[in-house]
């Protein structure tokens, strides 16, 4: 049986992590049955390529065929081995893709038409072409003058160095004579526009467009500067940025970016994006090879030259576009179908998704072959796996690069805008509203947000297990002594607690020092959060024990009220960590029995909350045992004893209550919500209320149990 990609991507990244090198020999042990599959193989040969890309280990075309001696007669494992071996050669030794195929048919010339296949693929699946076409080379003589004359005579502009060639002109280094200064050229680039052929609306089209380019003032935008002709070829001139591009940028740095970094250079593209988009351009050819990378470390995004007006998607028949055109590792699957509107603002989103997977994974989204691309791109229902090795992705950093490259353009972000802007959300440990992230995932973000208070928290807990493991230990003593020396061994028991209790107070007292000092002292960035956090796990117990906190504990309700009230001010109404303020203020509200101020922050929880949450959620329980003590402590302010049958609110209320030894387990047993709910039940069956005798009895009971003290308030 042939195991899965994903199977044989895992038991690879063990095996290269228990040894340094190893043979692909060994690797195909790990599944002997893909020798004789050829896409299987092609799949293993893939896996094994990048964990070695990934760890600067050689590849060649040997390791392949001395391991699988049938390898010449499986055209897809074949290629794929190629394929490899010409990207590491390429990356190792900073060649050209052309001249690493030559040396490769100098070496192996039985493969000679595969290597320049795989090798003109390599080239066209990053770089802009046009399907089915070739463009003519041109044929000029550097340095070369071109433009308007200026008052001396002379072109503006001279061509000094080739910086790049594509399907449909060539791109030069040219210095500006209008703006240069004595023995100081300012540069610019000059993309040289082939010929004009038949096809004249698509040329026409690059200059329309490059001409409203021009429009388009943001700074990770290269600006475009001038058109005009030279010798029947229309050329257009934009802003030079000295660096690499960021295909190749990638491919020239052996460390990673990381994820964060990623998310900031796509986000900072897509702002850019949307400027083209906000005066009426789409870009439709967004890539790794389209992103320069400048010397300065800022990004721009360049090469409108397939950019169209959003306003002129309706094109009649006879103008239409009549073959993909962009790049295949990068387009959007509407594109390669030629589809109606296919050109439009959804096709620079699947881009900038594109750009991110790239980043994240190394690899293109459309896949590394023309068959593959052909194949399945039109047809795709899902976005593609966003796996690498090492490290996995962020769930919803991963979620952002889906939805950007859902195959159905309707799926997708519906601007650049709002992809860029869930990237800095992502960025600032915010969650995603679409996602209907759950508590744990809300507090996980909120502990990033707020490292110190965490860490405080931290403290405070081992603090607290330290205090509980020593008291564990002293009572059992103290259990054994009594039956011995009852008298003797209580006193001195109770003296160990006493001098215990001491040291816990002055743990206590170090930990608030440190929370009240640490950082900026502000309200919501030090001991506020440490508190909440800290009595919602951990009961009150740990801040009951230091007098220095009674002050601080006793004004918490209006300084919470208060930051509540500023956030509301703000426009931070609807926020998660509002929300979790408001849950808390609520809950000491209650403790205080102050139920006519707690109910209206509950209800207006449960009225926003519900619907934006998993149904499953504990923290959505969490609410509904707190609108059940509220109504109970209503009917106990409110009413004389009940000498009829209950209303449906307080017995809807009360049996909420009953079914607490079902959620509260583990380490949710005799938190401070806990203890809130166990007193409001006993306190429902007392004389006070239902005056149910046996039920009562029943729930002092339970309040032993889980809390060691029948009269605990």
């Amino acid at each position: 049986m042939v195991a899965s990609v994903e199977e044989l991507s895992e038991r690879l990244l063990r095996l290269y992590d228990d040894r340094a090198d190893i043979p692909f020999a060994s690797v195909l042990a790990l599944n002997p049955a893909v020798s004789s599959d050829d896409s299987a193989l092609a799949d293993l040969i893939d896996a094994d390529a990048r964990r070695r890309l990934d760890r600067q280990l050689p590849i060649t075309l040997d390791r392949y065929l001395m391991a699988v001696p049938a390898l010449a007669l499986m055209p897809v494992s074949l290629d794929a081995a190629i394929e490899f071996s010409l990207r590491a050669g390429y990356r190792t030794e900073r060649g050209t893709v052309d001249s690493r195929a030559a040396e490769m048919i100098g070496r192996y010339p039985q493969f000679a038409d595969a290597i320049r296949a795989a090798a003109a693929l390599s080239e066209a699946l990053l770089a802009t072409s046009k399907i089915g076409s070739s463009a003519e080379k041109l044929d000029i003589s550097l340095p070369c003058e071109l433009g308007p004359p200026l008052v001396n005579g002379r072109p503006r502009y001279e061509l000094r160095e080739q910086l790049g060639y594509g399907a449909f002109g060539t791109v030069y280094l040219a210095a500006d004579r209008l703006l240069s200064d004595s023995g100081r050229p300012a540069w610019v680039a000059i993309k040289l526009l082939h010929h004009r052929d038949a096809a004249r609306y698509h040329h026409e089209r690059l200059i329309q467009e490059a001409t409203r380019a021009r429009r388009i003032n943001h700074a990770a935008v290269v600006r475009m500067l001038d058109r005009g002709e030279f010798e029947g070829r229309d050329y257009i001139v934009s802003e030079y940025v000295e660096g690499l591009s960021l295909n190749k940028w990638v491919q020239q740095n052996s460390a990673r970016m990381t994820d964060s970094e990623a998310a900031r250079l796509v986000a900072r593209i897509a702002r850019g994006v949307q400027a083209a988009h906000t005066v009426g351009v789409v870009h439709c050819d967004i890539k790794p090879d389209n992103v320069l990378a400048a010397t300065n470390h800022e990004v721009k995004l360049a090469d409108f030259g397939l950019a169209v007006r959003i306003e002129d998607q309706a094109e009649p028949p006879h103008r239409a576009p009549d073959r993909p055109a962009g790049s295949l590792a990068f387009m959007s699957p509407e594109q390669f179908r030629l589809d109606d509107g296919a050109f439009a603002v959804p096709a620079d989103v699947y881009g900038l998704g594109g750009l991110l997977f790239f980043l994240l994974t190394e690899r293109a989204p459309n896949g590394h072959a023309h068959r593959e691309i052909a194949e399945t791109l039109p047809t795709r229902t899902e976005p593609p796996e966003m796996t690498r090795a090492g490290k996995p992705i962020d769930e919803d950093l991963a979620a952002i690069c889906r939805r950007a490259l859902a195959p159905i353009a309707a799926d997708r972000y519906g601007s650049a805008e709002a992809f860029a802007t869930d990237l800095e959300t992502w960025l600032r440990s915010e969650p995603l509203a679409w996602r209907n992230p759950g508590t744990f995932r809300r507090l996980s973000l909120l502990a990033r947000r707020q490292p110190l208070a965490i860490a405080l928290v931290v403290l405070a807990a081992l603090g607290l297990a330290a205090m509980g493991a020593g008291a564990m230990a002293l009572s059992d003593r103290a259990e054994r002594r009594l039956t011995k020396e009852r008298y003797a061994a209580n006193q001195k028991f109770e003296k160990e607690v006493h001098d215990w209790h001491e040291r816990v107070i002055s743990l206590t007292r170090g930990m608030s020092q440190a929370m009240v000092s640490a950082g900026n002292k502000s309200f919501q960035s030090n001991w506020l959060p440490s508190l909440t956090v800290a009595e919602s796990v951990m009961g009150p117990q740990l801040l009951d024990a230091s007098p220095e906190w009674r002050d601080v504990w006793a004004e918490r309700i209006k300084n919470v009220q208060s930051y509540v009230n500023q956030r509301e001010a703000a426009g931070e109404a609807n926020t998660f960590e509002l929300a979790l303020w408001r849950h808390a203020l609520a809950f000491w509200l209650l403790q205080e029995h102050r139920h006519a101020e707690a109910i209206p922050i509950i209800d207006g929880l449960l009225a926003q909350w519900p619907d934006r949450l998993d149904p499953s959620d504990p923290w959505l329980t969490q609410l509904s045992f707190l609108r059940a003590v509220a109504t109970i402590q209503r009917f106990i302010a409110e009413s004389e004893p009940l000498s009829t049958p209950p209303s449906t609110e307080l017995s809807t209320a009360v049996a909420i209550l009953a079914g607490e030894s079902a959620f509260f387990t583990e380490h949710r047993r005799a938190d401070s919500l806990h203890r809130l709910v166990l007193r409001t039940l006993r306190d429902a069956y007392s004389p006070s209320l239902l005056r149910d005798e046996e039920k009562l009895r029943a729930a002092e009971k339970r309040v032993t149990d889980v809390l060691g003290d029948p009269f605990e308030r």
